[in-house]
Parts: C-alpha cells; structure tokens; sequence
C-alpha cells in the first residue's frame, strides 16, 4: 500500500537493468502523460527512446499490468508500485 506523509502518496519506481529503485509522489500527477514524462527524466530517457519503454504497476493484489491499459482513478486507487520495462516490440 502506498506510504502516506504529510499529504503526499509515495510509491515505489523501478526501471528494468537498475539495481536502485526511486519513490515518487504519486499525488502531485493527475495524468498518465505527466507521471510518464516526470519518469522519463528521472531516469534519464531520452525523448527518443520514450517509445522503448512501458510503465507498468503492481496493484495491490500483487499483479503486474500496463499502466495505460486502466482508467487514471483506477490505477491510482489500486496503485501499489511502478516499473518501467523495456519494450519488446
């Protein structure tokens, strides 16, 4: 479940081949466009390599899903971690 603190939801991000993860403030995004591009730049993706990538969560059930694939109140309710993975196209 996402840690509270002072208001804020922070939750777990990792990127697939980095050992380190990184939280963010969930609350502070109210699209999938923002918190995908806030991503993008923590880890230091190119605008170019963006389509290289997904985002994906673990809900709080434990599954892991593609971010997009849900309705924005939905995801953010169900929210457990993120993770971005190299796409395999």
């Amino acid at each position: 479940m996402p840690s509270k603190a002072s208001n804020s939801t922070y939750v777990k991000v990792k990127m697939e081949g980095m050992a380190i993860a990184r939280k963010i403030d969930i609350s502070v995004h109210h699209s999938f466009e923002t918190l995908t591009s806030n991503l993008m730049r923590m880890f230091g993706i190119s605008e170019e390599n963006r389509n290289s990538f997904k985002l994906t969560y673990q809900d709080r059930e434990g599954d892991w899903l593609i971010a997009e694939d849900v309705p924005w109140r939905t995801f953010i309710r169900s929210l457990k971690c993120l993770k971005l993975v190299r796409s395999r196209a």
